[in-house]
């Protein structure tokens, strides 16, 4: 009994002398989660118990990390200032079979559909940034690029040279990040003083001293000329056509926010023959919505023969879980690969026992030895979805771009290149999940609880 009475009347002791104002910011705080947050009730009980259990240092910490009343205020600033910006013209006549998906993501907040749009999907970062490099260095009239900032790579590869380059030559570039300062957003002063002009989606202050694991700008949009446009997070799809029109129209409502600049119209694209359907879908504060969120589970919903999903982790919902026991119950082959490695340990320990209930259920849980940072999912050969907003309860938090593509070409070069990554990883069984040691657990249940605190593991162009 010593060892449970001890420690509690050292809390007790400890906070007596300011019990009064710590039971009014405590209170204050409770209310504040019940009637103004959405938590659910699980996320809830645990900002609770910080608060409780850390006198003040709870409340400090919930205030950084766990309240979203201001990330929902500026969303909903933001939206009001996009809706006349993003207003478009009712989509053409939508494929037979691409009209549920279509109605579905339109429905909950989505762009409208495009068609006549050519299509090219680049698997790898290299395979992307050479493509990238090449259109850019095209460039006659503007480039504008939206990203979260320019990571490590991207500098080793030369990219703050590459648009001090492009803008030296007259060519007007833009550049939209969300972090700044501190090495976040490496080569910007010779960007700058090349003549690239760049602004952060959120408040200079914010952009640089913030410490929030939400909120961020993980869109990652390019246009070229108008004529080109790209969209991805390490895997990327190129499109042409009036697809381009719509993410430029999406980077101009953001720069519009970030600058209070009047948004350009964009160069309007005409359909090409044969080309394909695309649908732009935005993820984010500024999307009350989630259409993201409802495409995966139509995406996955309707599924029939195969259904191939890689994430950089996973947080699965409940309509996650639910929509894949469903597809495998109904015999589509399910598999979902995961990288082993991420850049902090807790992911991939928190993944693989998220995995557990989707190997339950009869799915193929695949653990590449490398690094991967892809939100790709692809369906029946037939349709696929690129970007960077990875499936779980918080997709409304950061701000995230995806292509939509209904195209069998497009689909089935991400199925083979999906298949090639598989030969290089490891399928996790359900039993070897139930032999797992007990510094396994430990490690899997520490991972779970510091999922809360989660900074998303990517690769901005």
């Amino acid at each position: 009994m010593t060892y449970l009475t001890v420690p509690f009347f050292t809390f007790v002791f400890a906070v007596l002398p300011v019990w009064l104002p710590l039971l009014v910011v405590d209170v204050s705080v409770f209310l504040v989660m019940l009637f103004k947050e959405r938590f659910d009730p699980r996320t809830f009980i645990f900002w609770v118990a910080i608060v409780v259990i850390i006198p003040f240092g709870g409340t400090l910490m919930y205030l950084i990390w766990g309240c979203t009343l201001f990330i929902r205020a500026d969303g909903n600033r933001k939206a009001e200032s996009d809706a006349p910006i993003m207003a478009a013209e009712s989509p053409p006549e939508v494929p037979e079979e691409d009209a549920r998906l279509e109605q579905i993501l339109r429905g909950a907040g989505a762009d409208v559909y495009t068609s006549g749009n050519g299509a090219e999907l680049l698997w790898s970062m290299r395979e992307g940034y050479q493509r990238f490099t090449e259109d850019v260095l095209s460039a006659t009239e503007s480039v504008c690029i939206e990203t979260a900032g320019v990571a490590p790579g991207m500098a080793a590869e030369g990219m703050p040279e590459l648009l001090a380059q492009v803008a030296s030559k007259g060519v007007d570039v833009r550049f939209l990040t969300s972090v700044e300062g501190f090495g976040r957003t490496r080569g910007l002063w010779l960007m700058k003083s090349s003549g690239v002009r760049h602004a952060t989606l959120h408040r200079r202050v914010h952009s640089m001293f913030s410490v929030s694991t939400k909120n961020r700008n993980m869109r990652t949009i390019v246009i070229v000329d108008g004529r080109v446009a790209y969209t991805g997070m390490s895997t990327f799809v190129r499109v042409e056509g009036p697809a381009v029109t719509r993410l430029a129209t999406r980077f101009e409502a953001d720069w519009h926010h970030a600058t209070g600049e009047e948004p350009r119209a964009p160069v309007r694209q005409e359909p090409c023959e044969g080309g394909c359907g695309v649908q732009m879908v935005s993820s984010g504060p500024d999307s009350p919505t989630s259409p993201m969120l409802h495409g995966y589970s139509a995406i996955i919903s309707e599924a029939r023969e195969r259904l191939y999903i890689t994430f950089p982790y996973l947080v699965p919902t409940d309509e996650m879980y639910n929509a894949i026991k469903q597809a495998v119950i109904a015999g589509t082959d399910v598999r979902v690969l995961i990288p082993a490695k991420s850049r902090r340990w807790y992911q991939a320990w928190n993944s693989l026992a998220a995995s557990n209930p989707l190997m339950e259920a009869g799915a193929h849980v695949y653990f590449a030895a490398r690094s991967m940072v892809k939100c790709v999912v692809v369906a029946d050969g037939r349709v696929c979805t690129v970007g960077s907003a990875v499936y779980n309860s918080r997709m409304w938090a950061d701000y995230a771009e995806n292509a939509v593509v209904y195209s069998e070409e497009v689909a089935r070069q991400a199925e083979e290149a999906f298949e090639s990554e598989l030969e290089g990883a490891a399928e996790c069984l359900p039993e070897e999940y139930m032999r797992r040691s007990i510094a396994d657990r430990l490690r899997i249940g520490v991972a779970r609880m510091l999922m809360f605190f989660n900074r998303r593991s990517t690769i901005p162009l």
